[in-house]
């Protein structure tokens, strides 16, 4: 396994930042705490609340739904298309974040390997 790039299910780490694609094209990316969405033109704009704590992992559900983990309040948010904000699950603090294909949602945990959220 490479360590500066791992795939898995649409979310990629890269240098230990999250990166995830989303439709129609735009890439979304934990930076600096931030959630920044990245056109295919190649603009930036903040996605979403900055009040989020410490952003690690991102993923994509099935109806373009963004779900963040968020290490520093120990919740998983989710962002609806509009980018509506809601805890989605608390006392949860994984370091990366994915979907299988049946919509299952699945955490890295440090310490306790992985698991579904």
């Amino acid at each position: 396994m490479n360590p500066k790039k791992l795939f898995a299910s649409g979310l990629f780490t890269v240098l230990g930042l999250s990166v995830a694609p989303a439709n129609p094209g735009d890439v979304f990316v934990e930076a600096n705490n931030l959630i920044i969405r990245i056109s295919p033109d190649g603009t930036k704009n903040p996605f979403g609340s900055t009040s989020l704590g410490f952003p690690r992992g991102l993923a994509f559900d099935h109806a373009h739904n963004l779900y963040v983990a968020d290490v520093g309040a120990n919740n998983i948010v989710r962002f609806a298309p509009d980018q509506a904000q809601s805890i989605f699950a608390t006392n949860s603090g994984p370091q990366a974040i994915a979907f299988d294909g049946a919509g299952n949602l699945y955490g890295s945990y440090a310490y306790l390997g992985i698991a579904v959220i």
